[in-house]
């Protein structure tokens, strides 16, 4: 309990976040690759457009908090910013490269699903965690 005080690390973007997403990421993965999951062609498609308007999201919401005097918004985005820059950037990668990569070979497809899931978790995670912060503060 005094690691999560003096370091934050059991919040969802510290050090429980990354757990929960290799957890989920391994998990999805698996069910890939033993064929439970059918039509997941269109989950890189989804995964690149959402990281994309999250992105250019997060970058309108530093210029508002840049511009305007709100502290509640600049307090979060000061603390969640290199947490949902970490899950954007690592989906918007991974979503290309599963794109690129296609269906050909099993088991790359398979790590670059793992890549994607993991990343897109803790993306969403960011988010859920930006949005309490947001939420606590009002």
């Amino acid at each position: 309990m005094g690691i999560c005080r003096r370091y934050d690390k059991c919040s969802l973007c510290g050090l429980l976040g990354i757990v929960i997403s290799l957890a989920l990421g391994a998990l999805f993965a698996v069910l890939v690759a033993f064929n439970l999951l059918s039509n997941i062609v269109v989950v890189p498609f989804i995964t690149l457009v959402l990281s994309t308007l999250l992105l250019l999201a997060l970058l309108s919401g530093l210029v508002v908090a840049a511009v305007s005097c709100r502290c509640t918004l600049a307090r979060c985005l000061h603390k969640y910013t290199p947490c949902l820059l970490a899950g954007i950037v690592g989906t918007l990668v991974a979503s290309v490269v599963k794109l690129a990569i296609g269906l050909l070979p099993l088991i790359a497809s398979v790590i670059a699903l793992f890549a994607l899931s993991v990343f897109f978790v803790y993306m969403l995670l960011g988010i859920i965690e930006f949005v309490t912060c947001i939420s606590k503060k009002l």
